[in-house]
């Protein structure tokens, strides 16, 4: 199998001094687009399965590129769901309705399409320095974007077989009474509304604000005295923030990989530091 990777990659930088004050700052850009362009003889590979992420190897597609069905809301009516074609078992009202793309009056693997990417379009970050009188900032931006996550096992069953469900599902599911909810009715040993579909993928583009420092120099008329040449006092924080739809909701780190989730998470880490220079 042989991959291309074809894109740009962007690079903005400043250096500035007004007064006491000095900024030194670069931003960067990449897109990167990734596609399987020789398959070595063989046939588009479908990977995985309906309760975890379903990939496709296929010419054309990005590298594990997700694959499966299309949606249309959830049904609001037993009759509804009746008219359609059946996909795993008879669908009801509160179910998801999955869509019949060729029109062949069947929903099975004809029906698959490509869903979205694994692996990120876009990535940026940048790096700010900023200065004023005896004060240093330093701050490490990085995140990507055009990427995508399956949700999958114990997070995405929505407590089909009584494992933990996450939060977001809290009054959130369909109802007689809760037509326009998120998630699709409850049910129990049936995964039909878990499948491999558009519904079961979450946005998983994000911005960390990886690294912040913040330095003080002590000033030097007071060091001398005790015989030092230098010395700082410095605040730092790793991984502080992060803005992300993933995050957010599912409370996933947003540069972890679909499925098990079986991953150790970022540590958020705040250090006061002293330096002395005799």
């Amino acid at each position: 199998m042989t991959v291309e990777n074809k894109g740009w990659e962007f690079i903005l930088s400043t250096r500035n001094r007004i007064g006491d004050f000095t900024l030194n700052a670069n931003a960067n850009f990449a897109i990167n687009n990734n596609k399987i362009v020789d398959l070595a003889g063989t046939s588009d590979v479908i990977l995985g399965n309906d309760i975890d992420p379903r990939y496709i190897q296929g010419l054309g597609y990005s590298i594990n590129g997700f694959w499966g069905y299309q949606t249309a809301g959830l049904y609001q009516s037993d009759a509804e769901a009746a008219a359609d074609p059946t996909f795993m078992r008879p669908a009801k009202a509160g179910d998801v309705k999955i869509v019949d793309r060729n029109g062949d009056g069947a929903i099975d693997s004809k029906d698959m399409t490509f869903l979205g990417n694994s692996i990120p379009k876009y990535n940026f970050g940048g790096n700010i320095n900023a200065g004023w009188k005896s004060f240093q900032l330093n701050v490490f931006l990085q995140g990507t974007a055009g990427v995508k996550m399956r949700i999958a096992r114990a997070l995405g069953e929505a407590g089909n077989y009584e494992g933990f469900t996450p939060d977001i599902y809290t009054d959130n599911y369909w109802t007689p009474e809760h037509t326009d909810a998120r998630f699709a009715r409850p049910t129990k040993n049936d995964l039909r509304n878990q499948a491999s579909t558009d519904r079961m993928l979450v946005d998983a583009s994000y911005l960390r604000v990886k690294n912040v420092q913040l330095v003080y120099n002590l000033p030097t008329t007071l060091l001398q005295r005790a015989g030092i040449q230098n010395a700082s006092i410095s605040l730092s924080a790793t991984n502080l923030l992060t803005f992300s739809v993933l995050y957010k909701d599912w409370h996933l780190d947003p540069e972890s990989s679909s499925g098990w989730q079986n991953y150790y998470p970022q540590t958020r880490m705040y250090s006061l530091g002293l330096n002395i220079q005799l």
